[in-house]
C-alpha cells in the first residue's frame, strides 16, 4: 500500500509531461517536502519541477501586504487598542498587561475574516432583544434562549466588572475595524484579514497569476471559508483537489474524521472533484500491540528499546511515525532515539515555556522585582543557585553560596555576597543599568558560551535571545 504522496507523484508524473507548468498547493511545507522526495524517486533524467506552494504561500500570492509576526502585530493591537477605548493615563495597560488579552483578540479577529463572519454584526450589543429578533433569524431556538439569558443576567446585577464587559464589547467592532485601517494603511495584514480580502477580491474578469487548468490542491481537509472559497473559485475554472480519504471514515456517518469530506461532497463546486469511490485501506487487516507502563519516564524508555528492536529487524525510518500524548514529552523521546538514527523529521512544535531557560528568566524576573537596598529576596536567590544551568557554569561555587545562606540563616542576601568574581554571578545579581531585557540577553549569552550545556539548551538560548532582540527592535521602532 502506497501513501497518498506517493500516489500523488505518480499521478503527477504520469498525466503532466511538462510538469514545470504544473502549480501544486499543499496545505503545509512538510506534505510538499515529502511529495519531492517521493516525484525525484520517478524521474530517471534531469526536469524541471513543478511549482510546489503551501496554501498560505498561493494566497499571499495575490496580495501586496505583508504579514509580520504575531509579537509585532499584538503591539500594534494594543496601540489601536489604547485609541480606541481613550483610557486615561491612570488606567491605560501597559503592552505587558495587554498581551495575553491581546493575543486573545487577535485569534478572534483571525477566525473572524477567515470564515467571513459579519463582524459588525458578531460584536452587537444584544441587550436589546428586539434587535435579536431582527438581525439573528439564523439563530437556533436554543441558540437564542442562551443569548436571551445571557444578556438578561448583565441588567439584573450589573456589578463593575459587568459594566466594563459592556463597554469593552460595545467598542469590539471598532477597534476590529479601526486595527484593520492602520493596517492597511502601513501595508501589513494579518492572516485571517490577507485571506479575507483575497477571497472577497476574486472576480471573473481578474488576471490570475497560475493557469487554472495546471493547478493542484492536495490533502487538504477541513477548509476556513476563505480557503473554501478561493478553492471553488479555481475549481470552476479548471483546477483540480485530491482528496486524501479513506472510505472507512469518508462514507461513515459516526466517524468525525469524514466530517469535512460529508459537506464538501454537497458543495455546490466541490462536490465535482471528489472521486466516485474512496480507497478502502483502513478496512486492511492490522497488527496492533499494546504495551504498558505506570508513569511518563517509563513510556519513554520503553519507546528506545522498541525502537532499537525493530530497527535491528529492519524498520524503515521514514515509515515509521511516533505520535505523543503530551508535547513535554518531545526533548525526553529524542533523547531516547537509537543513535544509530542520524536524522529525523520532527513535525511538533516545542514551546519555549517548557524549556530551563524559561524558568531561569521567570526567576531572574523574579529576583529584581524583589530586590531591595542592595539585597535579594533568597527564595528567588535559592532558586537561581540551584538551576541546573547555574550549576552547570561553577556547580562548587553555586552549592557553596547556597550553603552559606542557609547556615546564616539569610532571609535577605546582600548584592556583595552574590556578585563576586564569576562573571555570571557579576550578570545575574548585577545592577539593571541598562533595562532588564540587555540583562537577559547578558545572561542567556553567558549560559550559552558554557561547553558543557548541551546543543539542544544552546538552542533554546538562540531562540531566546532573538525572541528578546525582536521585542527590543519593535518597541524601539514604535517609540522613535
Amino acid at each position: 500500500m502506497n501513501s497518498f504522496l506517493k500516489e500523488l507523484a505518480q499521478q503527477i508524473y504520469t498525466e503532466y509531461p511538462s510538469m514545470e507548468s504544473v502549480t501544486l498547493v499543499f496545505p503545509n511545507r512538510r506534505a510538499s517536502l515529502y511529495f519531492r522526495k517521493h516525484l525525484s524517486e520517478l524521474i530517471a533524467r534531469p526536469v524541471f519541477a513543478p511549482q510546489l506552494l503551501t496554501i498560505e504561500e498561493f494566497i499571499t500570492s495575490f496580495s501586496q501586504y505583508k504579514v509580520p509576526d504575531k509579537l509585532e502585530l499584538v503591539y500594534r493591537l494594543h496601540q489601536t487598542y489604547q485609541q480606541v477605548m481613550h483610557l486615561p493615563d491612570g488606567k491605560a495597560e501597559t503592552f505587558d498587561q495587554f498581551y495575553f488579552w491581546g493575543d486573545m483578540l487577535l485569534r478572534d479577529f483571525d477566525e473572524i475574516d477567515k470564515y467571513l463572519v459579519n463582524a459588525e454584526q458578531l460584536f452587537r450589543d444584544l441587550r436589546n432583544l428586539k434587535e435579536m429578533d431582527s438581525g439573528f433569524d439564523y439563530l437556533t431556538d436554543e441558540q437564542r434562549k442562551f443569548l436571551e439569558e445571557f444578556w438578561l443576567s448583565f441588567e439584573e446585577n450589573l456589578t463593575e466588572n459587568k459594566k466594563k464587559f459592556i463597554e469593552v464589547w460595545s467598542k469590539l467592532y471598532f477597534l476590529y475595524d479601526a486595527f484593520k485601517k492602520q493596517l492597511r494603511t502601513e501595508g501589513l495584514a494579518y492572516e485571517g484579514m490577507l485571506h479575507r480580502e483575497v477571497a472577497e477580491s476574486f472576480t471573473s474578469e481578474m488576471e490570475l497569476k497560475y493557469d487554472p487548468q495546471k493547478v493542484v490542491f492536495a490533502g487538504f481537509n477541513a477548509l476556513t471559508k476563505a480557503e473554501e472559497k478561493i478553492l471553488g473559485y479555481f475549481v470552476e475554472r479548471g483546477s483540480r483537489i485530491c482528496w486524501d480519504g479513506d472510505d472507512y471514515y469518508v462514507n461513515n456517518d459516526q466517524q468525525e474524521a469524514g466530517l469535512f469530506f460529508r459537506e464538501y461532497q454537497k458543495h455546490t463546486v466541490l462536490k465535482k472533484t471528489f472521486p466516485s469511490a474512496f480507497p478502502a485501506n483502513f478496512k486492511n487487516n492490522k497488527h496492533i500491540q499494546v504495551f504498558g507502563s505506570a508513569q511518563s519516564a517509563g513510556q519513554v524508555k520503553m519507546l528506545g528499546q522498541l525502537l532499537t528492536e525493530q530497527l535491528a529487524k529492519g524498520m524503515s525510518v521514514e515509515d515509521t511515525l511516533l505520535v505523543l500524548p503530551d508535547e513535554k514529552l518531545l526533548v525526553p523521546v529524542l533523547y531516547s532515539i537509537p543513535d544509530r538514527v542520524s536524522a529525523l523529521n520532527v513535525t511538533m512544535g516545542f514551546s519555549l515555556s517548557n524549556t530551563p531557560f524559561y524558568n531561569l528568566i521567570e526567576s531572574l524576573a523574579e529576583l529584581q522585582i524583589g530586590k531591595r537596598n542592595g539585597h535579594y529576596n533568597h527564595r528567588a536567590v535559592m532558586a537561581i543557585l540551584g538551576h541546573p544551568y547555574v550549576i552547570a557554569v561553577n556547580e562548587a561555587m553555586a552549592n557553596a553560596k547556597r550553603k552559606e545562606i542557609l547556615k546564616s540563616n539569610w532571609v535577605s542576601i546582600p548584592q556583595s555576597f552574590l556578585a563576586t568574581e564569576l562573571p555570571l554571578h557579576r550578570l545575574m545579581f548585577g545592577n539593571l543599568t541598562e533595562g532588564f531585557l540587555p540583562y537577559l540577553t547578558a545572561v542567556i549569552h553567558e549560559i550559552g558560551a558554557v561547553d558543557s550545556i548541551a546543543d539542544a539548551d544552546k538552542e533554546y538560548a538562540f531562540h531566546f535571545i532573538k525572541l528578546i532582540n525582536r521585542v527590543q527592535e519593535i518597541i524601539g521602532a514604535q517609540a522613535e
